[in-house]
């Protein structure tokens, strides 16, 4: 069985756990597989006239594999359901508090807020890389390009404290993804 395989039925078995201690419905509940950086899951659900619909799990795509199946099965679609039965049933707890970890402990995880698992960031942002005073450092393009447009932006040195002002003629021409 594939790790995809065995996330997905992992989340149908602990909704169906959820389902009878807590009287829940999560039957609905759709089951996403996606990079998500540095979040090993998440959860949502929408209100429409006071009512919880569109249930979502997301899973980290960086976690489902055969080497890391078994940190999902075990911690992150337990933590992630019990977010959604406390979205249902508000009166068990929210967020991480006492009442959400009990439920999560239920449902087969350890009540843990965190992760501890080696996760890449998603996202890579574009930065514009600049040489102001003898020191190169790395700027947001935004701001980068407010620079290229005349705004002025100044920089303090770590180790002397001086402001230097940031020009257009600092940039290095060079802009790298982080």
């Amino acid at each position: 069985m594939t790790a995809r395989i065995q996330a997905i039925n992992t989340v149908k078995a602990v909704c169906q756990k959820a389902n009878e201690a807590f009287g829940v419905d999560l039957t609905g509940i759709t089951i996403t597989i996606r990079n998500c950086g540095k979040a090993a899951g998440k959860a949502s659900c929408r209100m429409m006239m006071g009512k919880a619909s569109h249930l979502t799990i997301v899973l980290n795509a960086q976690l489902v594999n055969d080497e890391n199946v078994y940190k999902l099965i075990e911690e992150v679609i337990p933590h992630e359901i019990g977010h959604l039965v406390c979205y249902l049933r508000p009166d068990l707890g929210k967020n991480h508090d006492r009442g959400w970890q009990r439920v999560c402990r239920m449902l087969g995880g350890s009540g843990e807020r965190c992760h501890k698992y080696d996760l890449q960031k998603a996202r890579r942002t574009r930065k514009a890389i600049y040489n102001i005073a003898g020191v190169t450092t790395d700027i947001g393009i935004t701001v980068h390009r407010k620079i290229q447009q005349g705004a002025v932006y100044m920089m303090q040195c770590h180790h002397s404290g001086q402001k230097n002002r940031i020009r257009r003629e600092d940039f290095t021409g060079r802009v790298v993804m982080k």
